[in-house]
């Protein structure tokens, strides 16, 4: 009889060549309108989504490094993404192809904006684009509170209604009296690890 041998294990994806890497950013960059939360939901679908360079719990996670880094948090999560993929190469074309298109972009927008400014018709237009932002940041915050909930149910229903309170309740103390980003991280992580490893002993001690 033929000995069973294991299957062989999947080589790990290869990295993606550097062109392509600037490519990719290069299409955030120029299709970054709308701020922060645009941009975000585009390197999401880039790097989560259609290249699947990272999980949904690794881009969090990563996202969530960049909040208590100093500096433009954007600009630190396109480096730290870029030199997951490729190393050094791979951060500098990442910043290289957030920055360069959406600047000219600004630059030209802003000539622009300059001479079309008074009229009925741009005010409407700007008017428009503001709940269209803000469902842009209200899908994103879904996507990335997702897999933390998901993590919660898995540890138990306790944790998974702690995890959405401490959400929730972050969210309302960013809006009602902002605080540096770094203390709120640190404050809301802290908490939620703390309260966490609390239920999780208690369980453990209950269990026959």
């Amino acid at each position: 009889m033929q000995a069973l041998t294991e299957p062989p294990a999947p080589e790990p994806p290869s990295a993606p060549s550097l062109w392509r890497v600037f490519l990719l950013w290069v299409q955030v960059g120029v299709q970054s309108f709308g701020g922060g939360a645009a941009t975000l939901t585009l390197i999401r679908q880039m790097a989560v989504v259609r290249e699947e360079w990272l999980t949904d719990e690794q881009f969090m996670m990563d996202w969530a490094l960049c909040q208590i880094t100093p500096g433009i948090n954007l600009i630190a999560f396109a480096i730290l993404i870029g030199r997951r993929t490729n190393g050094i190469p791979g951060a500098l074309l990442a910043l290289a192809g957030l920055l360069v298109p959406s600047a000219l972009l600004t630059i030209g927008m802003t000539a622009i904006y300059r001479q079309v400014q008074s009229l009925p018709v741009t005010q409407r237009v700007l008017q428009g684009l503001i709940p269209a932002a803000i469902g842009l940041g209200l899908v994103t915050a879904y996507n990335m509170g997702k897999p933390l909930t998901q993590a919660g149910i898995q540890d138990g229903w306790a944790i998974a209604t702690l995890t959405i309170l401490l959400l929730l309740s972050s969210g309302a103390v960013m809006l009602l009296k902002p605080a540096p980003s770094v203390v709120e991280v640190l404050a809301f992580g802290g908490l939620l690890f703390a309260l966490a490893n609390l239920i999780r002993h208690r369980w453990s001690n209950q269990a026959p």
